[in-house]
């Protein structure tokens, strides 16, 4: 590259900081998808733990391995955490990262991160069930 900010898709890489031209682009991204600055390479993978139940992890490192990780969620929806992977992309875009079509390489520590959250919400399951035995005839009456 030149140097210049075009703010086109070149060779895989989307060169250039974020505009408005880009919200395109950023509607029809493939998932997961990986960001680069430099050395410095993001992943986003939108995951599911169950039905109704998604979350957006993402890792962050150099290009060798992830060494933060952070999830949002839970969402009710793939979709939610796709939207909410769109938006991280968009500002990682502002800060100088590009969109690259390498290909996902931290797929097991994104799923590690999943059983984990997975395992810490195993024991606090709460039934929101409304059972109307539980409450006519109220008590006392």
């Amino acid at each position: 590259m030149n140097g210049k900010h075009t703010g086109q898709v070149d060779s895989g890489r989307c060169s250039g900081m974020y505009n408005g031209a880009m919200d395109e682009q950023i509607q029809s991204l493939h998932w997961p998808l990986v960001l680069r600055r430099g050395q410095q390479r993001v992943e986003l993978h939108p995951l599911a733990l169950q039905v109704e139940c998604h979350y957006l992890v993402a890792l962050a490192g150099d290009a060798a391995r992830p060494q933060r990780e952070h999830g949002q969620g839970p969402l009710v929806s793939r979709a939610l955490a796709e939207s909410a992977g769109r938006g991280v992309a968009r500002e990682l875009l502002r800060q100088g990262y590009w969109i690259s079509e390498e290909t996902p390489r931290w797929q097991l520590p994104a799923w590690d991160w999943r059983r984990r959250v997975s395992a810490a919400r195993h024991g606090h399951q709460v039934d929101v069930t409304f059972h109307p035995e539980d409450v006519w005839p109220w008590p006392g009456s």
